[in-house]
């Protein structure tokens, strides 16, 4: 809870409550494993004792494991939880293979690079498999059309509808700009950094420590045009918070508060920041950032290779087919090998050669050698590749599972 007890400080102090927060508390969120992406939250009314229900469905980022998807009903008679994931893949989590349903009903495949949260979010309390299919859409008219056929019966109050989403991570990102001079506004007017470099390092810390709870940044966090946007701002931010401070000190003075001595001092430490170096030092802390977060993002692509082959479940992606077309070659390696080693004995036997007896036999070790090589190199290249610390899980599971 530590950052959101942050934020909501923050945001307090810097007139920006009109933002909305995130109202899950989750165990990961407190001990800073996990960021939540997007919220939706609607309040259904219990018409046995006119009670409400507040229910939520949460998309999460996982830091060490990916995305999952959580539905909860906190409040109320009862109390339902259903969860999707954490699995490496986005994709994977955003489908309707395994666990519970969850329609995408947007028009990209969502990936670690770019994904975004959807407008809005559903979830069916009664249907089909205990009442747990999911669906986003960013429309608020595909998942009531395409999917309600999937048992997914959307319209009732009985089930739940969510309104657009009410947090999202971008909303957070984009306010972190107003932290980054506003929450040293006195320590600069004091006096407490005294260059440009120290602001670097302020930034730094500030957000990785408190925004991100020690993590690394995601890739898509970092391309989010939120995260772009503090590039765009920064000066335009050190101008504002600088005028905002000299407006408050030459309010002191006329209110006796501040001598004109004490003005000058707090003037002149603002002006010691140069603009220009200023600017070159905030963009280079955020390119640190950044910068760590693409290397995070190639290390855990390097660990797994469902970045480039995708999932063997998945008939959207090339694993899957050549998952099919290895499993056929087995087969068929299976064939061969009893085909031609009977045609090759059956000659053998008829012309009562004993060279080609020993021949067939040769040749149907080799082919029997062969036939084992191909059911087993799946294992044998995680085997090897594994045990040399190259990649893990380097054929995606094709031909092993």
């Amino acid at each position: 809870m530590k950052k959101y007890i942050i934020l909501a400080i923050l945001l307090f102090s810097f007139n920006l409550t009109n933002v909305h927060a995130t109202p899950i508390e989750d165990e990961c969120i407190e001990n800073g494993t996990c960021e939540v992406l997007c919220n939706y939250e609607t309040i259904v009314s219990n018409g046995k004792n006119n009670g409400q229900w507040r229910r939520n469905l949460t998309i999460y980022y996982a830091f060490d494991e990916g995305l999952y998807i959580k539905y909860q009903s906190p409040t109320g008679q009862e109390v339902r939880e259903y969860s999707k994931g954490p699995y490496p893949s986005f994709s994977y989590t955003l489908s309707n293979a395994g666990g519970f349903n969850v329609y995408w009903g947007i028009d990209y495949t969502p990936e670690i690079s770019n994904f975004s949260c959807p407008t809005n979010g559903y979830i069916d309390t009664n249907g089909f498999n205990g009442g747990n299919e999911i669906c986003f859409d960013n429309d608020g008219v595909t998942c009531k059309e395409e999917y309600s056929n999937f048992a997914t019966s959307f319209g009732f109050d009985h089930n739940f509808i969510s309104q657009k989403k009410d947090y999202d991570f971008e909303e957070q990102i984009a306010n972190y700009k107003n932290w980054i001079f506003g929450d040293i506004k006195e320590d600069i007017s004091n006096g407490t950094f005294k260059n440009e470099e120290e602001i670097y390092d302020k930034i730094v810390k500030d957000f990785q420590e408190n925004f991100l709870s020690g993590n690394t940044l995601p890739a898509f966090m970092a391309n989010s045009k939120a995260f772009q946007d503090i590039y765009n701002s920064i000066i335009e931010e050190f101008e504002e918070t600088k005028q905002e401070a000299l407006d408050d000190a030459k309010q002191d003075v006329a209110d006796g508060n501040k001598t004109q001595e004490e003005y000058d001092e707090i003037a002149n430490n603002w002006e010691n920041l140069d603009s220009e170096k200023l600017e070159e030092e905030a963009q280079k802390a955020l390119d640190t950032i950044q910068r760590e977060s693409i290397e995070s993002t190639l290390e855990w692509e390097a660990d797994t290779c469902s970045s480039f082959l995708g999932d063997k479940n998945d008939s959207n992606d090339p694993a899957y087919y050549l998952n099919f077309i290895f499993n056929l070659l087995k087969y068929i390696a299976i064939v061969i090998l009893f085909v031609f080693s009977i045609i090759e004995f059956g000659k053998a036997v008829i012309s009562n050669d004993n060279d080609a007896l020993k021949k067939a036999v040769q040749k149907t070790i080799k082919r029997l050698v062969i036939c084992i090589v191909i059911f087993f190199l799946p294992q044998l290249i995680n085997f090897i590749m594994e045990l040399l610390g190259v990649i893990e899980d380097p054929t995606c599971g094709i031909g092993v599972r």
